[in-house]
Parts: C-alpha cells; sequence; structure tokens
C-alpha cells in the first residue's frame, strides 16, 4: 500500500485515468478531451468559471478551456461550451454538484439590488 518511503501508491488508490490525470499535472487539453468518453449536460444561465472561481470550492484547477479537480475519489474534467458544460463524468454527478437542478434563475433574482453584491 506504500511506497519505501511511506508515501502511499497513487496507482492503489486513484483509477488509471485518475493516476494518469494526477502523474500528468492536470495537463488535460481541450482536444483531449473530444478524444474522452464525456456527457453534455445543459447548463442555462450558469457560469462554470464564476462558481470555480468565487472561492467556496478550492480543489478545482483551471487547465486548457475548462477546470479540473475532484468529485468525491473521482478526477474530473470539465469545461463550458456556451450553455452546456461538457465532462468527463457522469451527468447525474456533474447536475448534483453544481446544483444544476436548482431554479438558479429564481435564486439569484432573489438576491438584492446590492451595488456590492
Amino acid at each position: 500500500m506504500t511506497n519505501v518511503k511511506g508515501m502511499i501508491k497513487p496507482e492503489e488508490h486513484f483509477s488509471s485515468f485518475e493516476h494518469s490525470v494526477l502523474l500528468s499535472s492536470f495537463s488535460i487539453s481541450h482536444s483531449s478531451l473530444d478524444r474522452m468518453n464525456v456527457v453534455q449536460i445543459p447548463a442555462i444561465d450558469f457560469d462554470l468559471a464564476m462558481t470555480l472561481d468565487s472561492g467556496q470550492v478550492f480543489h478545482w484547477e483551471r487547465t486548457g478551456d475548462g477546470f479540473v479537480g475532484a468529485i468525491g475519489k473521482q478526477a474530473v474534467y470539465v469545461e463550458q461550451r456556451c450553455d452546456l458544460l461538457v465532462a468527463n463524468c457522469d451527468q447525474e454527478t456533474i447536475t448534483h454538484y453544481f446544483a444544476l437542478d436548482h431554479p438558479l434563475v429564481e435564486i439569484c433574482a432573489s438576491f438584492p439590488n446590492d451595488s456590492v453584491m
């Protein structure tokens, strides 16, 4: 389970995809996404960059045209293409993680009209 230095061996705790993502320092690019098994998820009135750069989550890194991070134990690459999220993860996981099943327009409309916000 650990190597000679007492470090955890990534290959014993991550899938081969996750391990390759870790080893390549999250260097997934737009062109490699096109070769992956991906899903396209409607994301109307959603801004991926604003969400992941907001300071509410800390384990996402911008790379290429999107972001790489983890949802649970799964390494995920996601990017926004207009009103679609394109990801190497199942639709249910992405929808739940980003709360795409919530009425985002109504929620945002309920915020006070404050110039600071």
